[in-house]
């Protein structure tokens, strides 16, 4: 769990998609995620993120922008990102990579379309970064992009 969110918190897209991954492999069933797939990854890294509580605020669905984001971190330090995360599922036997690729860019596109970080940027975060995670089963993708404040800080 510690590599899990040190490499979220540090920005290390291959060491956090390895981390995570391990944990799907070791303690999770595709039972876990087989009704509501994207439901279910996002409680299991949701139970993860919670023991953050006193260094981020982490918020699950609530509205921001122009729309409603997965998950929310706002950091209680100002030098630790802001973090939104996004999930995606893809259902079927095999992770095709033209799909994940899609499905990836899908879930960061919609941080950044729907606005989603404006409520960090007002917060104070000085980095903000998107990630996007993507689950099959228990194989998981993921991918981070730094996110640029807006031109005018959302009021």
């Amino acid at each position: 769990m510690a590599a899990v969110i040190a490499a979220l918190i540090g920005g290390d897209e291959a060491a956090f998609q390895a981390a995570l991954e391990q944990i799907f492999l070791t303690h999770a069933s595709t039972h876990d995620v087989a009704r509501s797939p994207e439901n279910g990854y996002h409680m299991f890294v949701l139970g993860l993120l919670v023991a953050l509580e006193g260094r981020y605020a982490v918020r699950s669905n609530r509205e921001a922008g122009f729309g409603r984001y997965d998950i929310l971190m706002t950091p209680q330090r100002p030098s630790d990102p802001g973090i939104v995360i996004e999930f995606k599922a893809i259902s079927g036997k095999s992770l095709p990579e033209k799909q994940l690729k899609s499905e990836l860019d899908s879930a960061l596109n919609q941080i950044e379309e729907r606005r989603y970080a404006d409520e960090l940027w007002t917060s104070g975060a000085k980095l903000v970064r998107a990630v996007a995670i993507v689950g099959n089963g228990k194989r998981i993708a993921c991918r981070f992009k730094t996110l640029n404040a807006p031109a005018t800080q959302p009021a």
